[in-house]
């Protein structure tokens, strides 16, 4: 697995007290290839519960990246990879 970019939002504030971010789009081997992934998660270096996001048949797309953003801003490690690398 590899590292391909990799950024962290500030503390959004709001309603639902969210944190600050940190996000990256990782190259996850497969036996088939290599799937890209977006992964978005806290950034405060604890332990997160977890979700697999299934992406749209559209693909990994801004949509897809805000969706996961606002997921791990209330406090979920979140993984997203594209299915149809």
């Amino acid at each position: 697995m590899s590292l391909v970019t990799s950024r962290v939002r500030g503390n959004a504030g709001g309603r639902l007290g969210r944190m600050a971010l940190s996000t990256s789009t990782i190259d996850l081997p497969t036996p088939d290839g290599t799937a890209d992934t977006f992964v978005a998660h806290p950034d405060d270096d604890r332990p997160h519960p977890g979700v697999l996001y299934y992406m749209d048949a559209f693909g990994l797309r801004k949509q897809v990246f805000d969706m996961c953003e606002r997921i791990a801003e209330a406090g979920y490690f979140v993984v997203a990879p594209n299915v149809f690398y």
